[in-house]
């Protein structure tokens, strides 16, 4: 008994892991510490602001988000942040963005500028494009 328990926990463990790795890792980070990340690591930020009454932001998370490819090119290249719209950061930094829709994915250089936007859902080769277009105007 105890080795089948002993097997299941590992079998757990390695199914849990897999699907932790293939997605894209959002830091719970403040603007300000996100932009001392992305200096320090050399990478763009990128802003998934969002509502929690959006269909299409979850459709993101679920869908494009969990991408093997999308959150690999994301944890190498990006410092991640999701701030809801109308709370907290998020509703002063959406407003001062000018957004209107939900989804908007900004991406930041390490200095704070806006160096692209996506307005709207995108599946996850879409995504990976504007990632790749962001990352290449760094």
């Amino acid at each position: 008994m105890k080795k089948i328990f002993a097997l299941a926990v590992a079998l757990f463990v390695l199914a849990t892991s897999s699907v932790t790795d293939a997605e894209v890792h959002f830091k719970d980070l403040k603007f300000a510490d996100a932009l001392k990340q992305a200096k320090k690591e050399k990478k763009i930020i990128m802003v998934d602001y969002y509502t929690d009454w959006c269909g299409w932001c979850k459709r993101l998370d679920r869908d494009t988000y969990s991408s093997n490819e999308l959150g690999k090119f994301a944890d190498d290249n990006i410092v991640s942040l999701k701030l809801d719209a109308e709370r907290g950061e998020g509703k002063e930094l959406s407003a001062k963005s000018q957004i209107s829709g939900y989804p908007t994915i900004i991406f930041y250089n390490a200095d704070g500028k806006e160096i692209h936007r996506v307005v709207g859902y995108k599946n996850a080769p879409g995504f990976m494009q504007e990632m790749m277009a962001a990352v290449d105007k760094k």
